[in-house]
């Protein structure tokens, strides 16, 4: 299995083609300042098809490049979009204007990182969180690499 997390400045994009080949698509941010977009990069891998394309979270940030890969949908389909159904875009923007505690049902991400540009070089650790009805945290991304050690190990694995 191969697994990439791109550089997309703030957003989010990452790849991962699986042992039989199928490849999906971790939503599609872009970085204006390298002009990194998926789509070139999935031409320039000569990927056929996204199996899968997973849209995780609906700010610009996370699917900016999606203009660009819709594009080249006949020649990079898309053949299952798997999307965040816990809310609507409605929903989200009424949110975006209101303050208060989280709900149950809600999404969301907490996003520690160090960026040193000089060095031209980035971390960021994305956990996501979700709120059950009881109010009780689950991370869903519980199980994943977050340690420098731990990323090793696993790059060391593929």
């Amino acid at each position: 299995m191969e697994i990439r997390v791109f550089d997309v400045a703030h957003g989010f994009c990452a790849y991962v083609v699986s042992d039989n080949g199928n490849t999906m698509l971790i939503d599609c941010g872009h970085n204006d300042e390298t002009h990194f977009y998926a789509a070139d990069y999935l031409l320039a891998t000569n990927c056929s098809a996204i199996e899968r394309f997973f849209v995780l979270n609906y700010d610009e940030d996370h699917l900016s490049g999606l203009p660009r890969l819709r594009q080249m949908e006949n020649r990079i389909p898309i053949r299952i979009l798997n999307r965040n159904t816990s809310i609507t875009g409605a929903q989200l923007r009424a949110l975006k204007r209101q303050t208060g505690p989280l709900g149950p049902g809600m999404v969301f991400t907490i996003e520690p990182g160090i960026y040193i540009p000089e060095e031209k070089f980035g971390v960021r650790i994305e956990d996501m969180f979700y709120v059950e009805s009881d109010g009780k945290l689950v991370r869903m991304t519980a199980g994943l690499a977050r340690t420098a050690d731990e990323v090793e190990r696993a790059m060391a694995g593929k």
